[in-house]
């Protein structure tokens, strides 16, 4: 029962209920958001994929020569051309996944 009344015993009262009602782990309510597991383990499942699928690609190419005579330079460098159409995609699925949990989180709210 909700304590009532204006002296200071009941107002003391009034508080300790909503402290033992409000912040008490045991009467919290927590539910778990299985839409965000969901998200989450869509996410995993299309990057895990692309990875699948990028690195079988390249593996069934035929290699070309690291570093041709033609195109080297005096330094060694990992890559002779621009950046691939996957690092993109996958760039830009990653900035998707964080503005969209920035934005959730922003207008959802976050418990802590």
């Amino acid at each position: 029962m909700v304590p009532s009344g204006n002296t200071p015993e009941a107002v003391q009262a009034y508080y300790q209920y909503l402290l033992a009602h409000y912040i008490s782990p045991v009467s919290q309510n927590i539910a778990t958001n299985y839409a965000i597991i969901g998200v989450t383990l869509g996410w995993v499942a299309i990057i895990t994929g692309l990875f699948f699928i990028y690195f079988r690609r390249v593996r069934n190419e035929k290699p070309s020569e690291l570093y041709p005579v033609e195109t080297y330079n005096g330094y060694i460098s990992e890559s002779n051309g621009g950046v691939g159409v996957f690092l993109y995609i996958f760039f830009a699925l990653v900035v998707l996944w964080l503005l969209y949990v920035t934005v959730s989180n922003l207008t959802q709210g976050q418990l802590y």
